[in-house]
């Protein structure tokens, strides 16, 4: 009989230690999941010592910037004002799949900077200023190599190129 209640003293610490660590780790945000997403294609990613929050995400076939704020309850205003801000640099109407973009937002859950993958030599980068949202293409920035090829062609007068 005392092996019986030995046996259930450690259980009810096992568990007690269990929630607790459980409890623990869920107020410090690090076991988070409301934050994963169930598309693998996109992640939430909240940075603890920011007060911001990153959702990086690829447009998917038939998706809109609407259909993206709407699923992150962001405010629908604000997607109108970042589209009215980037309507001389690239129209948001025109996202297309396969394409990367980045949604940068506070702990009130509003824009503090989107980005948006045009090309592959461009990426469209709004910011909020303290008037509106500011807007800019950016050049994507590529490490170039230059590579020399030497040596004498003896014996032949044609070159060929292709």
């Amino acid at each position: 009989m005392k092996r019986g209640i030995k046996g259930q003293m450690k259980k009810k610490v096992f568990v007690t230690a269990i929630f607790l660590v459980l409890t623990f780790l869920m107020m410090r945000g690090t076991f988070d999941v409301l934050n994963k997403s169930e598309d693998t294609n996109e992640n939430t990613r909240y940075n603890e010592y920011s007060r911001y929050k990153e959702i990086n995400g690829i447009i998917k076939k038939g998706e809109t910037l609407f259909d993206i704020f709407k699923r992150y309850n962001l405010n629908i205003t604000e997607l109108f004002r970042i589209k009215e801000a980037s309507a001389n640099i690239h129209k948001l109407k025109e996202v297309y799949p396969g394409q990367v973009y980045k949604i940068i937002i506070d702990t009130d859950n509003q824009v503090n900077a989107f980005s948006y993958w045009i090309n592959d030599d461009s990426i469209l980068s709004i910011t909020r200023t303290e008037s509106g949202f500011f807007a800019e293409k950016k050049a994507v920035e590529y490490e170039k190599k230059i590579q020399h090829v030497g040596g004498a062609n003896k014996g032949q007068s044609h070159i060929i190129c292709g």
